[in-house]
């Protein structure tokens, strides 16, 4: 959901040294469904990591959406990660051939940023 506020100017009002301030907030909305199994605030545990020649694929057994704050191989991070969907997988270039360690935060319900999981390639 994209919502952009744009405050409203009154033409009769002279404009001398006025601030006008754009806000545009971006908003993930999920409908969850009842009886869905497991909890959304540890789906970022299960996900697993695989690595074929240059590319990493996380997949994503949990029927929740995870947001990737961070995902890094051998610290070097990979910036086109975003989201993982329920029961489907994801690919990424990896920044370097010999990366044996990959390690990633996710970004909880509420805004917070979980704690870091780290998984060997």
């Amino acid at each position: 959901l994209n919502v952009k506020s744009i405050p409203a100017t009154d033409d009769s009002v002279p404009h001398n040294n006025v601030l006008q301030v754009v806000v545009k907030s971006r908003l993930k909305l999920f409908y969850r469904p009842a009886g869905l199994e497991g909890q959304p605030e540890t789906a970022y545990h299960h996900l697993s990591i695989a690595r074929s020649g240059n590319r990493l694929t996380v997949s994503n057994p949990t029927p929740y959406y995870v947001t990737l704050f961070t995902l890094k191989a051998d610290g070097q991070e990979i910036k086109e990660a975003d989201m993982v969907p329920p029961k489907g997988s994801v690919s990424f270039t990896l920044p370097s051939a010999t990366a044996s360690t990959v390690t990633w935060q996710a970004i909880i319900d509420y805004g917070g940023v979980s704690q870091t999981e780290s998984r060997k390639l």
